[in-house]
């Protein structure tokens, strides 16, 4: 019995390649995105500090501007820091939903193939069937025939 092949074999390995590429890439993507938002929440952690901190200060009775003009300044610095990584999210964003939207693409370009190659392994694994079905058959009528004769 001869072996199936699958005339397209290299641009289905081709796709299932760029589709593994995509899916790799959204991954690195997905966790950049995981860091981004640890950091963020620990700039959030430390803002939350530096205000408890100021309060603590003005909650004293003696008010200590220098500390708490420090404190503003240092809370300051990290709203723009988590404003930075609001930036870095968004741009992140649009790449994950670009990635995504190629990920879906490329794997239905490889279930495309996919089908195709299942369908034209049916089509074969019937014609190699019907093709043995037929050499069975003529080889028990040469053998009957001819000892039909003798």
């Amino acid at each position: 019995m001869k072996k199936f092949h699958f005339n397209l074999e290299a641009l289905l390995s081709l796709r299932q390649s760029r589709r593994d590429s995509c899916r790799q890439l959204l991954a690195q993507l997905l966790n950049d995105e995981k860091i981004i938002l640890e950091d963020k929440a620990e700039v959030l952690r430390k803002k939350d500090a530096s205000l408890q901190a100021i309060k603590d200060l003005s909650s004293t009775g003696v008010v200590d501007l220098n500390k708490i003009s420090t404190n503003r300044y240092y809370i300051n610095q990290l709203v723009n820091e988590s404003s930075l990584f609001d930036q870095k999210i968004e741009n992140l964003n649009s790449q994950i939903s670009l990635c995504r939207k190629a990920l879906v693409k490329a794997d239905q370009e490889v279930k495309v193939l996919d089908k195709l190659k299942e369908k034209q392994r049916v089509l074969f694994l019937e014609v190699e069937e019907k093709t043995e079905a037929r050499e069975l058959e003529e080889t028990w009528l040469a053998t009957h025939l001819s000892g039909g004769n003798k």
